[in-house]
């Protein structure tokens, strides 16, 4: 049958089921969100988000952007998470709310771009995501950016 592969599921977890289909559009759809910041190649853009579907998006669209994802564990110290932003030298940081809600100092820090996966009601990720720049001295600037699939 042509084209069943791609309803294969790719990755799975408790809350989220994508095909490889879905994988391909929505991880183009980020590759050209982040490439759209102006991601250099090889630039790294860190990414925490846990052990979860949305990582592995994260990490496949960062290097289909030129870049080199550089996965965070979420359970790392506010301190701790700083201190690998800085040794990494990321200037993009793909998160969530919840993590983001936690780690508000995170925008504190000058140039970096958060990119944040908004979810829906219901639990289930939604195409959406917004870019939140900090830097010193400003207020932070919200830009909304939607990934329709």
């Amino acid at each position: 049958m042509p084209g069943a592969s791609g309803e294969k599921v790719a990755f799975q977890d408790r809350r989220t089921r994508r095909t490889y289909r879905d994988l391909e559009c929505r991880t183009g759809r980020l590759a050209g969100h982040v490439a759209g910041l102006g991601l250099a190649r090889g630039e790294r853009v860190a990414i925490l988000l846990g052990n979860r579907v949305e990582a592995v998006e994260s990490l496949l669209a960062v290097t289909r952007a030129s870049g080199v994802g550089v996965p965070l564990d979420p359970g790392s110290s506010g301190a701790e998470l700083a201190r690998l932003l800085e040794d990494c030298g990321a200037r993009v940081l793909i998160t969530d709310e919840a993590r983001l809600t936690h780690r508000r100092g995170l925008l504190s820090r000058s140039g970096l771009i958060v990119v944040v996966e908004e979810v829906r009601q219901g639990g289930g990720a939604s195409n959406a995501t917004k870019a939140v720049s900090s830097g010193t001295r400003q207020p932070v600037r919200r830009r909304r950016h939607l990934f329709t699939v």
